[in-house]
């Protein structure tokens, strides 16, 4: 499964308010500053709070101010701050109820990062901690779009880049030239081998992808040849249903993710 990742640590379970329980990770140090920064005008969305949240305002919302049920989960990112979001059952709580509720982890753990379920919408897990670093860099939401990454592997073989080239060319597309998978349906994510090489390209929130070829093909192309005979993964603005994905193009060594190191 392609998802963000983040390490759930060993919680202290608290309780904010009357009903927003809260873990707070006490192995984990967040910097509140960098999650959210001051306001400089007067909104003010609740009495609870007069802070703008950095990383938690670049969530997109629908124009009732609701969020989008397509976006299964996503995360955004300002300087050391992550903030995570999973709504697998597409619940759609209003965006004062969700900058409460980050609002209450901050103030809650203080300097800690920490993470609990929505009280108006209990299948929704909110999770605040920190931005991936090393390998994990490329994945954060603030990397810029169109950077390759290469060599992120390690203990891998060497690819051949023009095996990388018929694994593309293996995919099925629609009439309009959307990726389309196994069952000729959009989806997810899809996966192709071809000798040496594996490509996975998969929307970040776990909505269909719906990019084209026409938009995927250069970008995916200059990925392999600049990467040449290592891995690499770029990200792509949009090209997905949802509104807080992105798509990731990515290309292994088709060696098992059990032998080489996969990021």
């Amino acid at each position: 499964m392609f998802t963000y990742q983040f390490v759930i640590i060993a919680a202290v379970s608290q309780l904010a308010g009357n009903s927003l329980a809260i873990d707070c990770y006490p192995n984990t140090d967040v910097n509140k500053a960098d999650c959210h920064a001051q306001l400089t005008d007067s909104l003010l969305y609740l009495s609870i709070s007069n802070q703008f949240h950095s990383a938690v305002d670049k969530i997109v919302y629908n124009k009732d101010n609701r969020l989008d049920t397509t976006s299964k989960y996503f995360d955004y990112n300002s300087k050391n701050c992550s903030i995570n979001l999973t709504n697998p059952k597409g619940a759609s709580p209003t965006k004062e109820q969700v900058w409460a509720a980050y609002d209450m982890i901050l103030n809650q753990c203080v300097t800690k990062a920490g993470g609990g379920d929505l009280d108006t919408a209990s299948s929704i897990h909110l999770n605040i901690g920190n931005s991936g670093t090393g390998p994990y860099k490329p994945y954060n939401s603030d990397f810029p779009y169109l950077t390759e990454s290469c060599g992120l592997n390690t203990n891998a073989h060497d690819i051949v880049k023009e095996d990388c080239m018929k694994a593309y060319h293996s995919i099925p597309m629609s009439v309009e030239g959307t990726f389309l998978d196994e069952n000729n349906q959009e989806a997810p994510s899809i996966e192709k081998t071809v000798g040496t090489c594996t490509l996975i390209f998969y929307a970040s929130d776990g909505s269909k992808m719906n990019a084209t070829n026409g938009q995927i093909r250069p970008i995916f192309e200059k990925l392999v040849n600049k990467c040449d005979k290592q891995s690499g993964v770029v990200s792509v603005k949009g090209g997905v249903e949802g509104q807080n994905g992105r798509v990731y193009l990515k290309i292994r060594s088709s060696r098992s993710c059990k032998v080489q190191v996969c990021y």
